[in-house]
């Protein structure tokens, strides 16, 4: 569970930088701009209000993320490489190659004739 909830605070730093950052610019820009106390209020509202729906949607995000499910299996990870170590073991096995493209019933000397009588395209 700590895993799960890690990777969810990790997903989630990048909704926190982004909402602190437009508080931060929202704020600079009020300390800049001569507007009444009345209209400083409401625009501060406004801006508490956008901090709290981006934080809110990256904390939606990071918590459904395929990436951040929780797993309630362990992973095994040496089990997993056995497993496919095996798996190719079972593909790429040690069988004999056989060649069946010559004829076995003919000598080495007739196999090239043979071949020589295919290759001549002068009939």
């Amino acid at each position: 569970m700590q895993g799960y909830l890690y990777n969810v605070a990790q997903s989630f730093a990048p909704y926190f930088v982004g909402g602190a950052f437009v508080f931060a610019m929202f704020v600079a820009t009020l300390s800049l701009v001569e507007i009444t106390v009345e209209r400083r209020d409401q625009v501060r509202g406004y801006v508490i209000k956008s901090v709290l729906i981006i934080w809110g949607f990256g904390l939606l995000i990071a918590a459904v993320a395929p990436a951040n499910t929780y797993k309630r299996e362990t992973y095994n990870k040496a089990a997993a490489n056995a497993q496919i170590e095996q798996q190719q073991m079972a593909v790429t096995s040690d069988q004999p190659v056989v060649d069946r493209s010559r004829q076995p019933a003919m000598t080495a000397d007739e196999r090239a004739a043979h071949t020589r009588e295919l290759l001549d395209y002068t009939k």
